[in-house]
């Protein structure tokens, strides 16, 4: 399976669990992820945290648990 096809179906396993992080009130997590997962990966020159921070609206960095 190439990395494209990878990519997708991580974030379908990752819309299966949308209810699960709003139950858990990770709304914000869901969002970020929701980000990073529609923006260039490593290979084709990643993200700078500008460009997310820009997209996800937060103002400060947070720490991924």
């Amino acid at each position: 399976m190439d990395k494209d096809k990878q990519l997708v179906a991580l974030k379908r396993g990752f819309d299966e669990l949308v209810d699960l992080f709003v139950a858990l009130g990770a709304e914000t997590r869901q969002h970020l992820i929701m980000t990073l997962f529609n923006l260039p990966c490593k290979q084709q020159g990643g993200a700078r945290v500008g460009e997310i921070t820009a997209k996800t609206h937060l103002s400060r960095p947070f720490r991924i648990i």
